[in-house]
């Protein structure tokens, strides 16, 4: 890092026909002195907000601030200290360095270590790469908060800096609708179910408008029931849903039941579920 060097000239001096001397002081002259050895790495990310089960793309940028020259750079990241929330994705590093674009060096992904190019006095590269959020995070847990260390290797020593990148959970509801049927098989006839859960990632209760799903057109529905969160199972009236053209499936109706689906927290898992019950004829 360079550091400030100030001086200033005067100049004392009588004229003709006056005993006094007088003085002037110039301006300040600065000079910026290179630190022999300087390493500077910032850290942040393109994401403003995660949600569990989602990707955060990191960057670091680093630059060699000092006069020597490192004959390689290593980056550490606690990929949010402990317990770790994070997981590197593998392949997914890349080194903008020279107006190129490098696969970087993972030495170690737990944790995980990054062995990077060498960089010259004043030269500068940019690290990227993707990590995981845990899908079981907990909902007590409002914050992720990202440490790197950057390490530059000189001829006889070594330098290194931090720096630190919070992210935030996103704020209101974020939904994850999966479907699933509990056959693989079935015989006309059989009865056999479609389970639709919705997830709620976010941090506010998601009010549901409609769900709706484009049933086989042989499928006859025979019953539904709706759990929210960790309420009970409630079987609908057929008036609470409505079967429309090319078979489709919509809940509520206009008379149907509110739907929500709760934020994971310490009273609920944050799942609302949908069960339609009913079998294929000819």
């Amino acid at each position: 890092m360079a550091t400030e060097v100030n001086n200033q000239a005067t100049v004392n001096y009588t004229y003709s026909g006056s005993t006094e001397t007088l003085s002037e002081t110039s301006n300040v002259s600065t000079v910026n002195v290179l630190a022999s050895s300087a390493l500077s790495i910032l850290k942040y990310s393109s994401n403003n907000s995660f949600v569990p089960g989602g990707t955060i793309t990191y960057y670091i940028e680093i630059e060699n601030q000092g006069s020597q020259y490192f004959s390689g750079v290593r980056i550490n990241d606690d990929l949010g200290g402990t317990p770790r929330y994070l997981t590197y994705i593998n392949n997914s590093a890349t080194l903008y360095i020279n107006g190129q674009v490098l696969q970087a060096q993972v030495a170690s992904t737990n944790p995980l270590v990054f062995t990077l190019s060498p960089l010259p006095a004043g030269g500068r590269m940019v690290l990227s790469y993707m990590v995981n959020v845990s899908s079981t995070i907990p909902a007590s847990v409002n914050t992720i908060t990202n440490t790197a260390e950057g390490i530059g290797y000189t001829f006889n020593s070594q330098v290194t800096d931090y720096s630190t990148y919070e992210i935030s959970r996103t704020s209101g509801a974020d939904v994850i609708i999966t479907k699933t049927a509990s056959e693989d098989t079935v015989s006309l006839g059989q009865i056999y179910s479609y389970t639709i859960t919705m997830a709620n990632t976010g941090t506010a209760t998601a009010n549901v408008s409609s769900v709706t799903d484009e049933l086989p057109t042989n499928f006859n529905v025979a019953s539904v029931q709706l759990k929210i969160g960790n309420g009970p199972n409630l079987n609908l009236d057929s008036t609470d849903y409505t079967i429309g053209q090319n078979n489709q499936f919509t809940l509520p109706s206009s008379t149907g039941p509110a739907i929500t689906i709760p934020p994971a927290n310490s009273t609920g898992n944050g799942t609302t579920i949908v069960t339609i019950n009913g079998y294929l004829s000819e």
